[in-house]
């Protein structure tokens, strides 16, 4: 979800935030984007896939 999709949204109750969420989950996956990996499984070596693991798994506290 996008901070534009929520900055101008404005609603009267969790019911109503919860509905326009959902419409804009239905709206988004009309058309869906396909992942391409640009990566060949071969060129990637265990310690850079552990790193990435380790910092995908890392908490955000900002």
């Amino acid at each position: 979800m996008t901070k534009q999709m929520l900055k101008g949204i404005r609603v009267e109750s969790k019911e109503e935030l919860e509905r326009r969420i959902y419409l804009y989950f239905d709206e988004v996956n009309r058309e869906p984007v396909v992942y391409r990996w640009l990566y060949k499984i071969d060129e990637i070596s265990v310690v850079e896939a552990t790193e990435a693991g380790a910092k995908g798994n890392e908490v955000c506290n900002s």
